[in-house]
């Protein structure tokens, strides 16, 4: 069974009763951290959110072009990041 503890930082914090461990959660419901206490996550949360603000400045190749840009966002399940050009 899971519990909805709180919200902090645009993401949700379940605790798991059968697994005995906390969850955070995105908007989507995807579990993006998991932690024995609910400190963990909450930790997990803050570097989350500090993460989506601090674009990379990057370099894409696109054919024969070369485009300079930044990655706001990073996948790693899928291994894909968000690239906005110039």
């Amino acid at each position: 069974m899971e519990v909805k503890i709180a919200s902090i930082k645009g993401y949700n914090i379940f605790y798991d009763t059968s697994d005995k461990r906390f969850e955070l959660r995105n908007e989507d419901g995807e579990v993006v951290g998991q932690g024995k206490t609910q400190e963990e996550v909450e930790k997990q949360a803050e570097l989350l959110s500090k993460k989506q603000f601090s674009p990379i400045t990057a370099f894409m190749k696109y054919d024969m072009d070369l485009a300079s840009g930044r990655v706001t966002s990073l996948n790693l399940d899928e291994q894909t990041v968000w690239f906005v050009p110039d």
